[in-house]
């Protein structure tokens, strides 16, 4: 995963990013007591680190609401006995517009 989010476990209300290339070297660091930035790697590096952190994390989210909802309209469509076929069109839709052509299926 490019640039990852971590959580520190000990202090709930910190949020650590790290590097793009290694994911080790962290590069700023948000917490109750401030915001903290490595001042050995340059500002654009920097942000486009956190970018790419925050973006990535996005995408896991949207895919996970995602198939959060197909599988939601795929159990009404198994409910409804399969007499309407309403909500296995709309689980189709969501699949066919979101979800890669591998993870189609």
């Amino acid at each position: 995963m490019i640039g990852t989010v971590i959580k520190t476990p000990l202090l709930p209300s910190t949020i650590h990013f790290n590097h793009t290339m290694d994911n080790q070297t962290e590069v700023m660091r948000i917490s109750r007591d401030g915001v903290w930035v490595n001042p050995e790697i340059e500002v654009d590096e920097t942000a486009k680190s956190v970018l790419d952190a925050l973006d990535s994390q996005i995408k896991v989210l949207l895919q996970a609401e995602r198939n959060r909802i197909i599988n939601l309209l795929m159990i009404q469509h198994e409910a409804a006995k399969v007499s309407h076929n309403y909500w296995q069109v709309a689980a189709n839709l969501i699949k066919a517009e979101f979800l890669p052509e591998e993870k189609n299926t």
